[in-house]
């Protein structure tokens, strides 16, 4: 079986939908839909440090113009990355300097 390739038009109207998605709660309305659950769990009341399950591990960026993707595409071939991995670095070093910053 062959895996179909999609045109740039089909991965655009794809990725609209996603996002659109995303912006829009969509309620259920069928008696057998499970309650929601919290998007941040219950804080402890004692000081114990948090699991790693109690934090996120993703994340849907919807970029506000095609300026920052188009700079991630070529900054990731002129470095040999991913696109993924690069994004993560730059998050990163960006992270870090506004930590700097905050104190």
């Amino acid at each position: 079986m062959a895996i179909k390739k999609r045109t740039p038009v089909e991965q655009r109207v794809l990725e609209e939908a996603f996002a659109h998605g995303a912006d829009e709660p969509h309620e259920r309305t069928t008696a057998a839909s499970k309650p929601p659950v919290p998007a941040v769990a219950p804080q402890p009341n004692d000081a114990e440090p948090q699991s790693d399950k109690a934090v996120s591990r993703k994340l849907l960026l919807r970029f506000p113009d095609d300026d920052m993707p188009r700079l991630i595409e070529k900054l990731a071939a002129a470095d040999g990355r991913s696109k993924h991995n690069l994004t993560l670095r730059a998050l990163a070093r960006g992270l870090q300097v506004l930590q700097e910053e905050n104190g």
